[in-house]
């Protein structure tokens, strides 16, 4: 529930953004698919143990530090951009713009895509395993 709330939020965020950078909406929706195609996978990745009474799952770990070591990359660019872009933004361009929060936006998107559509898969999975033990 609060990943949704969390995505959506950032949905606004990212429409409003978009008056001063174009292209900060379509990033942050490309993001969102793409966090949705990574949580896919995951599930996919994921192993699964079923026993009659519970069902037990470990995430593939590769993917989970995979997907936290481009998020902290894009941080770490993202501050570094910024702090370029401010003391040497081009003649007519923001430094907002020229910071390359778009890409930030993205970034963020890609993990709240990823746990939205993983943890949506878990619990379908879930429910699926109570119904056939019960």
């Amino acid at each position: 529930m609060a990943v949704g709330v969390s995505a959506a939020f950032l949905l606004m965020v990212a429409a409003v953004t978009s008056y001063w950078i174009p292209v900060a909406l379509r990033y942050a929706l490309m993001g969102l698919a793409g966090g949705g195609l990574l949580g896919l996978l995951g599930l996919g990745l994921s192993r699964w143990e079923e026993t009659p009474r519970s069902l037990h799952y470990t995430p593939s770990r590769a993917l989970v530090l995979a997907i936290m070591l481009v998020v902290a990359a894009r941080l770490a660019y993202g501050f570094w951009r910024s702090w370029h872009a401010w003391h040497a933004a081009p003649g007519d361009t923001s430094w907002l713009v020229a910071s390359g929060a778009a890409g930030s936006l993205a970034a963020g998107a890609l993990v709240l895509g990823y746990y939205l559509t993983y943890w949506a898969g878990v619990w379908r999975r879930i429910n699926r395993h109570r119904r056939v033990s019960a």
